[in-house]
C-alpha cells in the first residue's frame, strides 16, 4: 500500500496524516477530521476523512477542468480565424 503524504500548507513539510502523533493527547480526538503537522503544529482538514472537503475538492477540480477546456476551445477558435 502506498503512503499518502500531505504537505503542510504553512511550512511545506510533507507528512503522513495517518500517524496523528498529537491526537492521543487531544481531548477532542474522537471523530476529529483535522491533521496536525508534526514540524510546526499547524492544523488543517484531512481531505481523506472529511466528506465536505472531498466534495469541495471534487467540485473545484471539475470547475477548473471545464474552465481550462473552454479556454483551450476559445484559443483554438481564435487561431483558426
Amino acid at each position: 500500500m502506498t503512503e499518502h503524504l500531505v504537505t503542510c500548507s504553512f511550512c511545506g513539510h510533507p507528512f503522513n496524516p495517518l500517524n496523528r502523533a498529537a491526537c492521543p493527547s487531544c481531548p477532542l480526538n474522537k471523530g476529529c477530521q483535522l491533521v496536525c503537522c508534526p514540524a510546526c503544529g499547524y492544523e488543517t482538514i484531512d481531505v481523506n476523512e472529511s466528506l465536505l472537503a472531498r466534495l469541495a475538492t471534487n467540485l473545484f477540480n471539475r470547475q477548473h477542468k471545464s474552465e481550462a477546456t473552454a479556454h483551450q476551445t476559445d484559443h483554438q477558435r481564435n487561431r483558426d480565424i
